[in-house]
């Protein structure tokens, strides 16, 4: 497996027993890869995939033709994705995901 993202840090951060504070690693945010545009959100549902992705990725202005893969994204991300967007009532398969990778694409094949 190959890590989608790297991250530089000044140091790991520990814990007062001084372990590696795993907790403290899952909270740092990602920065996006640079994009040609930025687009927001134009309908409901870009904007409730726009909210799931950015709260999942971890990433602040997520646009409706980033790809998430490129933003980091894999398949165990990927079922957390699909979940909540199935609680927000959007119909989206895994198959659907890997195969429109970005908010626009997926929002138009979403039920």
């Amino acid at each position: 497996m190959i890590p989608a993202t790297c991250q530089q840090i000044e140091a790991m951060p520990l814990t007062i027993n001084g372990k590696i504070d795993r907790r403290v690693l899952e909270d740092l945010t990602v920065d996006r890869p640079e994009s040609s545009t930025f687009v927001p959100a134009r309908t409901p549902v870009e904007e409730t995939l726009t909210s799931i992705w950015a709260d999942v990725l971890k990433i602040e202005g997520v646009g409706v033709h980033d790809n998430f893969f490129d933003l980091g994204g894999d398949s165990i991300l990927g079922t957390l994705i699909l979940a909540r967007a199935a609680r927000a009532g959007l119909k989206i398969s895994p198959l659907q995901l890997f195969k429109h990778q970005t908010i626009a694409e997926l929002a138009a094949v979403a039920g």
